[in-house]
C-alpha cells in the first residue's frame, strides 16, 4: 500500500496511457463512421435513392391531415453529417468522452482512497 504522502505519479501515468488510448479508439472510430457513411451514401444509387424519396416526400407534402416539409438537402442526411459536420461531431464525441473518463477515474480514485472498512447500521465500529 502506498505510503500517505505517496503522490501517487504512476496512478496518473496509467490514467493518462487510458485517456490517451480512449481518445485514439473515439477518433479512430469516428474516421470509420465517416468512411463508412461516405462510401454507402456517396454513391450514385444513394444519391438516386434519395433524390427518389425526397420527391415522393414532396408529392406526400400537400396531401392528408399533416403538412410535411419537403427536405432541402440534396445529399442524405447521413452524407451531411460525416461530410459538412464531421468536425462538430468528432470535437461534441471528444468532449462526451473526457468527461465520462473524467467521472470514472474520480469515481475509481474515491472507491480506492476510501478506507475500506464495512459498517453495520446500528451497530458501532469496533
Amino acid at each position: 500500500m502506498p505510503s500517505e504522502r505517496s503522490s501517487g505519479y504512476w496512478t496518473w501515468a496509467v490514467y493518462g496511457i487510458l485517456y490517451l488510448l480512449l481518445l485514439g479508439g473515439v477518433i479512430r472510430g469516428s474516421f470509420f463512421a465517416r468512411s463508412w457513411a461516405i462510401s454507402v451514401y456517396g454513391s450514385p444509387e444513394a444519391q438516386a435513392e434519395w433524390q427518389a424519396w425526397r420527391s415522393g416526400a414532396e408529392k406526400l407534402s400537400n396531401q392528408g391531415p399533416v403538412k410535411r416539409r419537403v427536405p432541402k438537402s440534396d445529399q442524405p442526411p447521413a452524407m451531411v453529417l460525416a461530410t459538412t459536420y464531421f468536425g462538430i461531431c468528432l470535437t461534441i464525441v471528444l468532449a462526451l468522452s473526457t468527461v465520462l473518463f473524467a467521472t470514472a477515474v474520480y469515481f475509481v480514485q474515491g472507491v480506492l482512497r476510501s478506507p475500506g472498512r464495512s459498517h453495520k447500521v446500528g451497530i458501532p465500529p469496533q
